[in-house]
């Protein structure tokens, strides 16, 4: 740790205490989201489509982890600001009725 001007107490944690590692943040990490209020829509959010919030968010937390390095330079700290959808309504909703008011051909 010395030489690479590392803290002294800088410790190199092993491939299975690194995993244990992990898994308690993730553990801990995922309680604290359960057990926020403020959390709701998005864990509602996450049960979507299947991607799950422990299958899902566990994998994605396993790609930051193994890409530590580039989380900073490439994931935004704060949530980016809200698409305006009004622009996009009434071309979405005059298409939803063409989907309703369409009738499958026999056969």
């Amino acid at each position: 740790p010395v030489e690479a001007e590392l803290p002294p107490r800088f410790a190199v944690l092993d491939e299975v205490q690194s995993a244990t590692a992990f898994h308690e943040r993730f553990s801990d990490f995922l309680e604290g989201l359960l057990d926020d209020l403020g959390s709701v829509r998005l864990v509602e959010l996450c049960q979507y489509d299947g991607f799950g919030i422990e299958r899902g968010v566990r994998r994605m937390a396993d790609d930051f982890q193994a890409n530590w390095d580039l989380v900073e330079q490439r994931v935004a700290a704060q949530a980016p600001e809200p698409t305006d959808l009004g622009p996009l309504r009434t071309p979405l909703v005059q298409a939803c009725r063409a989907v309703a008011a369409h009738t499958a051909p026999e056969g």
